[in-house]
C-alpha cells in the first residue's frame, strides 16, 4: 500500500490582502477563496494536508484602525492584534474551503464530480510568521511526519476523504 502524500500549505498574507487593491473584508474572501483553487486540486489527489498563513498586511492594517481610533476606543497592543487577525483570516480560510468543499461535493463541479467525498476536520493558526516557518520544517522532518501520522492522520485528519457517505 502506497503512503499517504503529505503537504503543508502556507498562504501568505499578502496572497490575501494584495498590493494596489482596496483591502476590505469582502475582498480579503474573494482572494482567499481565489487562493484555494491550487489546495482544492490537492485534495483531489488524495493528500493531506496542514494549512497555515501569514498575517503582515493585516496586522498593520489593524494597528493603524488602533491608531486612528485612539481617542476614540481603547489601543489594543500588537499582540492582540497578530491574534484578532490570525483567528480572522483562520475563519476565513476555513469558511472559504468548507464552501468550496460543499461546492464539490454537491456534484456541480464537473472537474470534481467523481471525487466529492471532503470536508476540513482541523485547522490551526499560529501567532508568528517565524512559528509557523518553524512548524512547517518540523512537519518535514521523520518525527514531524510521525507526528502527522499520530496526531492529523490517525483520529483528527486534516482533510480526510469521507468513506462513509454514499
Amino acid at each position: 500500500m502506497a503512503e499517504a502524500k503529505t503537504a503543508v500549505v502556507a498562504l501568505g498574507g499578502n496572497a490575501i490582502s494584495r498590493e494596489g487593491e482596496e483591502d476590505t473584508i469582502p475582498k480579503q474572501f474573494e482572494n482567499t477563496n481565489k487562493s484555494l483553487t491550487s489546495i482544492v486540486e490537492l485534495i483531489k489527489e488524495d493528500y493531506h494536508l496542514a494549512i497555515t498563513h501569514g498575517n503582515g498586511p493585516q496586522v498593520g492594517n489593524a494597528i493603524l484602525r488602533v491608531e486612528l481610533a485612539r481617542s476614540k476606543a481603547p489601543a489594543l497592543p500588537l499582540y492582540v492584534c497578530v491574534a484578532d487577525t490570525e483567528g480572522g483570516m483562520g475563519f476565513m480560510v476555513e469558511q472559504c474551503l468548507k464552501n468550496r468543499l460543499k461546492k464539490h461535493k454537491s456534484g456541480k463541479v464537473l472537474s470534481t464530480k467523481s471525487n466529492l467525498n471532503y470536508e476540513l476536520e482541523w485547522y490551526c493558526g499560529f501567532k508568528t510568521k517565524s512559528q509557523a516557518i518553524a512548524f512547517e520544517q518540523y512537519l518535514k522532518s521523520g518525527s514531524g511526519r510521525a507526528f502527522m501520522k499520530k496526531r492529523f492522520f490517525s483520529k483528527a485528519v486534516v482533510l480526510a476523504k469521507d468513506t462513509t457517505a454514499g
